[in-house]
C-alpha cells in the first residue's frame, strides 16, 4: 500500500476501545484511499483490544502508536503530538476516536483542501447523552443523527480540527504542559489563528460525539490559562513522549 496522503486523522485514545469498535463503521472517510488513521494509546491497558479492531478493519491504513506507562486520564495533548509526529499526510485531522464526522461525502474534507491550504477547519458539535457503544451500528448511528433534529447544536467548532500538518508543526504543536480539563483545542486554535490562519466553521462537518466520563475525573479544575504564541519550552521535545508502534500500513 502507498501513494499521497491528503488527511492523516489522529484520534488520541485512552481506554475507547468499545467506542472505537461502534463508531469506525459510521465514519466512512477513514476508508479512502489518500487517508491514514493513527491511532494513539495513551496507556497500555487495552493493546489488545485495539489490535483486534485493527485486523477487523483491513480496509483501513492503520498506524497504532503506545505508551507503555499506565496511569489516570489526562488532556489529550501529548498523545495528539505523538501521533501528528508519525504522520505522513499533507493535513490532519483531529477527533476522538468515538465521533461520528458525517459529511455529504466521505472525500469531502479532501474537496475542501483543494481550495486553500489557509484555513483551519471545524465544524458543528452535537452531544448526544443516550448513545452506548453496544447499541449496534445502525441503532447507534439513528441516536448520534436524531440529535440534531431533536436540538440545536452544542458548539461550533469544537470536537473536530483540520489543518495543515506544517502549521501544526511550526506552532510546536499542542501545549504539553497542560494538565487540567479543557482549554487544549482553545489554545491550539488561537495559536493557529496568532500565524496567520483563518478559523472556518463549516456547517457541511457535522461532529456527533457521545458524551461519557470514561476516566475523566471531574475533580480535574477547569484550564482558564491564555493561549502562548509559541511553546519555546517543548519546540525540540514535543510530541516525543513515547513512539512505540505495534502496526503500521505503510510496512505491510
Amino acid at each position: 500500500m502507498g501513494g499521497y496522503l491528503n488527511i492523516s486523522f489522529i484520534l488520541p485514545c485512552f481506554r475507547r476501545a468499545a467506542w472505537l469498535r461502534a463508531a469506525l463503521p459510521l465514519n466512512e472517510h477513514y476508508r479512502s484511499p489518500d487517508v491514514e488513521v493513527i491511532l494513539v494509546l495513551d496507556e497500555p491497558s487495552e493493546e489488545k483490544e485495539v489490535m483486534a479492531i485493527v485486523r477487523d478493519n483491513p480496509g483501513i491504513r492503520f498506524k497504532v502508536i503506545i505508551n507503555d506507562w499506565q496511569h489516570a486520564w489526562r488532556p489529550p495533548c501529548i498523545p495528539i503530538n505523538v501521533g501528528v509526529r508519525h504522520a505522513v499526510a499533507s493535513h490532519i485531522a483531529i477527533l476522538s476516536p468515538e465521533t461520528m464526522l458525517w459529511m455529504p461525502h466521505p472525500c469531502y474534507l479532501q474537496y475542501l483542501l483543494s481550495k486553500d491550504w489557509r484555513p483551519v477547519y471545524g465544524g458543528v458539535l452535537w452531544h448526544v447523552t443516550d448513545a452506548e457503544p453496544t447499541d449496534g451500528q445502525d441503532l447507534m448511528r439513528g441516536k448520534l443523527c436524531a440529535a440534531e433534529a431533536m436540538r440545536a447544536p452544542s458548539a461550533l467548532g469544537f470536537g473536530f480540527i483540520l489543518c495543515q500538518r506544517l502549521s501544526f508543526e511550526r506552532i510546536c504543536g499542542m501545549d504539553e504542559m497542560r494538565a487540567y480539563y479543557g482549554g487544549d483545542d482553545d489554545d491550539l486554535r488561537q495559536r493557529l489563528v496568532m500565524t496567520g490562519h483563518q478559523m472556518m466553521i463549516d456547517p457541511n462537518i457535522r461532529i456527533f460525539h457521545p458524551t461519557h466520563e470514561a476516566g475523566v475525573s471531574r475533580d480535574l479544575p477547569k484550564d482558564e490559562s491564555k493561549p502562548t504564541r509559541v511553546m519555546y519550552h517543548q519546540r525540540e521535545t514535543w510530541g516525543r513522549a513515547f513512539s512505540r508502534k505495534i502496526w503500521d500500513w505503510s510496512k505491510l
